[in-house]
């Protein structure tokens, strides 16, 4: 990741090991700063001092080590290595592009104290609107500021599904209560020469039930202990996977204060729900001789909590077919290209020093190659592949609005080499292929080769 030296100044981080960057470091020899998992996974880690990486065939200088924790304003997005980016072509970066119309810089600020976000806000409409005064073109654009406590506007875009999952397990919870109320109702019956005989001995109602709601909380507490237990272990587990995309990321769940807090709210509910009812029945009457409409009033109180279980497995069987039904209209959907005969390599020149006419040469070198084996029936090249994963690039379309005037509607562009639609198996409807009298294809960040 590129950033300016003020990064982590800005984001109040701190350095497990070194320094972070200062205002020299943009303008002095190459300097970079790594993650944890970096420093112990491919350097070996140990103490930092004149610690040395290569990149492009450029030797730098690592100043510091961010801890583990450091996720950053990136999202889902994890790098490993940091450099100031006014280096970038020190580093053989020269592929990296500050063309406005290349949505690749991202903005990130420390509101003061004083300043609220809405006034923020306005400031920014502000900013914005003057963007729109002096290039016309841009009138459909503003700008949005999101506040870091809220998460990343990539990450709360997950938030249905994380509502959807808390909602499953919720169903679980329920079911799980129920079956505990249940046992735990059978237990008091059985129990009720006891407590009769407590009751007898002096002991108040809501002393017996206070008695049996410490063994029901006993009881939630362990649960609770194991469960945190349990999602610390996963989190780890689920950080060391990652989506299978070029770009690299990292889910971060490690227990914090609202993971506990959530738990303890849930040891509430589990310690009251099951136990509550079951306590407060088993003390309806204090006779040492078991009255038979006693009996009959648990029975049917089990006959409740066994019907409560039946209809929350119902639904959550329920849920469970729609997921899979789901799950199995998605697989059987026709994306429109062959994705059985296809093959895809992804390849960044720019991130080994290659410019925009040694790009070129690459791509045509390789389709001329992939071309000759045997078996192949038409390779192409496209800066972006189908489903492609990251920041999309539009283009305003009209066939006569001046856009510049009016607000012209806009679409997804790719760029792609002749022969894209044949190596993809994409029949056209209408009309013919691309040919390279339409115009020289130029890869400029990255070339896709399917073959």
């Amino acid at each position: 990741m590129l950033v300016t030296t003020n990064y982590f100044a800005v984001l109040g981080a701190r350095t497990e090991q070194g320094r972070a960057f200062t205002a020299t470091d943009g303008r002095g020899p190459l300097t970079a700063i790594v993650s944890h998992r970096f420093w112990l996974g491919h350097l070996g880690g140990g103490a930092l001092g004149e610690r040395t990486i290569t990149i492009n065939g450029h030797a730098g200088t690592i100043v510091g080590v961010l801890p583990d924790t450091f996720q950053g304003p990136g999202g889902l997005y994890e790098p490993d290595v940091w450099i100031p980016i006014e280096q970038a072509r020190q580093a053989r970066l020269t592929g990296t592009s500050f063309d406005p119309a290349e949505p690749l810089l991202t903005v990130i600020g420390r509101l003061r104290h004083s300043v609220t976000a809405t006034q923020a806000r306005a400031e920014l409409d502000g900013i914005a609107r003057t963007f729109k005064d002096r290039a016309p073109e841009d009138a459909g654009r503003g700008i949005a500021l999101h506040l870091m406590k809220d998460g990343h506007p990539e990450v709360r875009g997950l938030a249905p599904l994380a509502w959807l999952a808390m909602s499953i397990v919720g169903v679980v919870l329920l079911i799980a209560c129920f079956n505990v109320a249940s046992l735990l109702l059978a237990r008091a019956s059985e129990r009720r020469r006891e407590i009769s005989m407590r009751a007898a001995l002096g002991a108040s109602r809501w002393r017996v039930v206070r008695q049996l709601l410490t063994e029901g909380a006993l009881l939630s507490v362990l649960a609770g202990v194991a469960a945190v237990a349990l999602a610390s272990w996963s989190g780890r587990l689920l950080a060391a996977f990652s989506l299978p995309s070029p770009v690299p990321q990292r889910l971060h769940m490690g227990v914090d204060g609202r993971v506990i807090g959530f738990t303890l709210i849930m040891v509430t509910i589990a310690t009251i729900l099951p136990s509550l009812l079951p306590a407060w029945h088993g003390t309806r009457r204090t006779a040492i001789r078991m009255h038979p409409t006693l009996a009959e009033g648990g029975r049917r109180t089990r006959s409740g909590f066994v019907v409560a279980q039946i209809a929350g497995s119902t639904v959550f069987l329920a849920a469970a077919l729609l997921f899979v039904r789901s799950f199995w209209n998605a697989a059987s959907i026709e994306p429109g290209f062959d994705t059985t005969h296809t093959l895809v390599a992804e390849v960044s020149p720019f991130l080994y020093g290659y410019d925009a006419t040694r790009t070129d040469l690459l791509a045509q070198t390789a389709t001329t190659r992939l071309a000759a084996i045997q078996g192949v029936r038409a390779v192409s090249v496209a800066d972006r592949v189908p489903f492609y994963v990251g920041y999309s690039r539009t283009a305003a379309y009209s066939t006569s609005e001046d856009c510049s005037v009016a607000g012209c509607p806009s679409a997804e562009v790719y760029r792609v080499g002749t022969g894209y639609l044949r190596a993809l198996g994409i029949p056209l409807r209408q009309g013919r292929a691309l040919t390279r009298e339409d115009g020289e294809s130029r890869v400029e960040i990255s070339a896709h080769l399917a073959a």
